[in-house]
């Protein structure tokens, strides 16, 4: 039997990582590379019409050996973040962890410490996989797909084991909007329930998820030669400044917890003609998600009345979340079947993929979390400077007033 560790140093081998922006699903090809390795070990491991679809996804169901029992489903996601590479992964164990520094690249300097990721304490005496520092691990989700083909070799092996029909469904794309997902085939995947496994720590199972959407912000400058700039030149890179610091600055990953939502800043490049950002946002509530999207449209509103209209753009694209489901103000659910109360799984309910959040760091003291918000003109403004700028914050400040 394949022990889970050798398979999941297997897995991490191969290369999966997506990429923003693309047309097709996968976004990348060698995402079918592990596809085709776990649709070829299902097969081995008794699963019945195991195959990879178009969009890369695996499929697959072990037949039930008992009769009552309901059919189950496990999925996990094939794809690694697009933020780091996945190329070339030098994973190794650390054996009984200290409690420790852990020295992942000596020549670069790079070290996994306490100091900074409390959260390694909870693993002193554990067994540790990690990198040298320079790709992602993998572990999301690989640690997922190697724990379900795990179980599926562990009926394999032991026939005598009462289960029912065991489905199987490995998406591409998650890390970029579960595109996957959202090819699911419900002829081949419907199982009467199911589990991803992706997160979180042992034993505890996450009950709900935060609505999602993805934004692009791109803005159009003009560039002149800095000599003759003076009232002509306008910096995308500046206003894309100013579009960032009009968000409020406490509804961030680093700043929330729990159900509070958050705008997450993903990236930002450009130069003075282009300008672009993209962004997170998230929210447990639905229709707070969609006043966050709000939010976008206005600030790009706002500088277009002050930069000339179509300077700037906002594209948003929805994730995840079900319209249909809304929260209201009390935790409760409402949706066509009417109105109850959601389980209290965990006296701690977070938000699904905040479990990390420890590895941040120390949370802000209540007082900086809620720090207060200058007023919104105020706010874009508040860096501006004495000198060759002063007449350009006087034109902006009096084009302020122009639009109220």
């Amino acid at each position: 039997m394949t022990k889970l560790l050798d398979r999941f140093l297997k897995y991490v081998k191969i290369d999966t990582q997506s990429a923003y922006g693309q047309a097709a699903v996968p976004s990348t090809e060698k995402q079918r590379d592990l596809a085709a390795v776990l649709a070829a070990e299902l097969r081995a491991l008794g699963a019945e019409d195991a195959a990879v679809s178009e969009a890369g996804c695996v499929y697959g169901k072990i037949p039930a050996n008992c009769d009552g029992a309901p059919s189950i489903g496990f999925s996990a996601h094939l794809d690694t973040s697009p933020d780091l590479s996945g190329k070339d992964v030098k994973a190794r164990v650390v054996k009984n962890y200290d409690g420790g520094d852990v020295t992942l690249n000596e020549e670069l300097g790079i070290v996994l410490s306490p100091e900074n990721f409390p959260h390694m304490k909870n693993y002193k005496g554990w067994d540790l996989v990690v990198t040298d520092g320079t790709t992602l691990l993998g572990a999301d989700d690989k640690a997922g797909l190697a724990e379900i083909m795990t179980m599926a070799q562990y009926f394999h092996d032991n026939p005598g084991e009462k289960h029912g029909e065991i489905q199987f469904f490995f998406p591409t794309d998650e890390e970029i909007g579960c595109l996957g997902a959202k090819t699911l085939d419900k002829n081949q995947f419907n199982p009467k329930f199911a589990y991803t496994l992706d997160g979180g720590p042992l034993g505890e199972i996450t009950y709900e998820t935060f609505n999602a959407a993805a934004a692009r912000v791109d803005v159009t400058g003009v560039n002149i030669h800095p000599g003759l700039s003076k009232n002509q030149m306008i910096n995308a890179i500046l206003i894309a400044n100013e579009f960032i610091n009009m968000l409020p600055p406490a509804e961030t990953p680093s700043h929330t917890e729990g159900y509070e939502g958050y705008y997450h800043v993903l990236e930002a490049s450009g130069e003075v003609e282009l300008a672009t950002l993209r962004l997170l946002l998230r929210d447990h509530d639905a229709e707070k998600l969609e006043a966050r999207k709000q939010r976008l449209r206005d600030i790009a509103e706002f500088l277009n009345k002050v930069y000339g209209e179509g300077r700037v753009t906002v594209e948003i694209e929805d994730r995840r979340g079900d319209k249909a489901l809304l929260r209201d103000s009390r935790g409760d659910r409402c949706g066509d079947e009417g109105r109850g109360r959601r389980a209290l799984l965990h006296a701690d309910a977070r938000r699904h993929r905040r479990h990390d959040t420890l590895l941040r760091g120390n949370p802000l003291p209540e007082h900086l979390h809620r720090r207060p918000q200058l007023p919104r003109p105020l706010r874009i403004r508040a860096g501006a400077v004495d000198g060759e700028n002063r007449e350009h914050t006087y034109r902006h400040r009096q084009k302020l007033r122009e639009i109220g």
